[in-house]
């Protein structure tokens, strides 16, 4: 936690967290995985290739097809 936020900005993060959580709720579960792997664990492609048996090629045109939407 970043106690240096102001109020504002404390909401507005809480507020962007919890649409990302509805948006994710929406994709199917192995995509989300994936996303959290990629974003909220801080995973290596390479990694996230071996663990979800995919091509890191495949990852990043996943994650652009997703975050075009």
């Amino acid at each position: 936690k970043d106690s240096s936020r102001t109020p504002e900005e404390k909401a507005e993060v809480g507020e962007l967290k919890r649409r990302i959580q509805e948006a994710m709720k929406k994709l199917p579960q192995r995509e989300q995985d994936l996303i959290e792997a990629k974003y909220m664990y801080d995973k290596k492609l390479k990694d996230i290739s071996v663990e979800f048996n995919i091509s890191q090629s495949r990852i990043s045109r996943i994650i652009q097809i997703l975050f075009k939407c």
